[in-house]
């Protein structure tokens, strides 16, 4: 890739990470439809969430306090991450490798038709539900977070969409849903670096990329979460997914695939 698309990808992760639209899974569009191989771009999507998660502990600082000084939030988090970490993982693993051996027109198109799943269930969580036990949503929330492993499943839809359905009130939704991702992600920031390592580009781009994503995210999220509660997302998700869903099956169906 050339700078000019690393700073693009470092732009839409600073904008996109606020909204519940997978911004990994955006990120692996761009990358895609720039040939590169489908398991680089989901690792390289998944490591540009660092800028955006120190950008999160920024913003959410006086939330973590609250939490260690609460024993029963903590006991929370510790329950949905502990739960995020045991389904994750092992999803995370399955999920490489089907990436590793996939063509990138089916990986868009599986892409494509998860997308339209998050924004069908974004519509879904503004109905009434009953409420279930301030433990048994934390649980909910771990599995949920788990499964956004998977491209096309946005982390903050599917926590957010499940807490409510699960009776939590929308503002707490909203940032339990960044709280319990930080340790997550970070895991996954840090692994990725590691094995990305030998195939990152050079200091001179990565860092300003890095300030780049950073200094969007700093200036954007609290404008960008505010419109998230306003603007129909779903229906933003069902026809993007719609549209790569359809695209990218006549290809694979044509058999040009790349």
């Amino acid at each position: 890739m050339e700078p000019i698309d690393f700073a693009i990808l470092s732009i839409l992760q600073g904008l996109l990470e606020w909204l519940p639209v997978s911004s990994k899974t955006m990120l692996m569009v761009y990358m895609l439809w720039r040939g590169l191989p489908p398991a680089y771009a989901y690792s390289y999507a998944l490591f540009l969430h660092l800028p955006t998660l120190i950008a999160a502990l920024f913003w959410l600082r006086k939330d973590v306090i609250r939490v260690f000084k609460s024993r029963d939030l903590f006991l929370w988090f510790v329950a949905a991450v502990g739960t995020s970490l045991i389904l994750g993982i092992p999803l995370y693993f399955l999920t490489y490798a089907w990436l590793s051996e996939a063509s990138g027109v089916l990986c868009m198109t599986i892409m494509g038709l998860l997308l339209i799943c998050t924004g069908l269930l974004l519509r879904l969580s503004r109905r009434k539900v009953r409420k279930l036990p301030f433990m048994a949503r934390a649980l909910v929330a771990g599995v949920a977070q788990a499964f956004s492993a998977i491209p096309g499943l946005s982390r903050s839809g599917l926590t957010i969409s499940f807490l409510l359905l699960s009776g939590e009130e929308e503002e707490r939704s909203v940032r339990f849903s960044f709280l319990m991702g930080v340790p997550v992600i970070a895991l996954a920031s840090i692994y990725e670096y590691f094995s990305l390592s030998p195939a990152l580009p050079p200091v001179s781009i990565l860092l300003p990329s890095f300030f780049l994503c950073f200094v969007l995210s700093i200036a954007s999220m609290e404008l960008l979460i505010r419109l998230a509660k306003k603007l129909p997302l779903w229906l933003f998700l069902v026809c993007f997914g719609a549209l790569i869903a359809v695209l990218e099956g006549l290809l694979f169906f044509l058999n040009l695939n790349y």
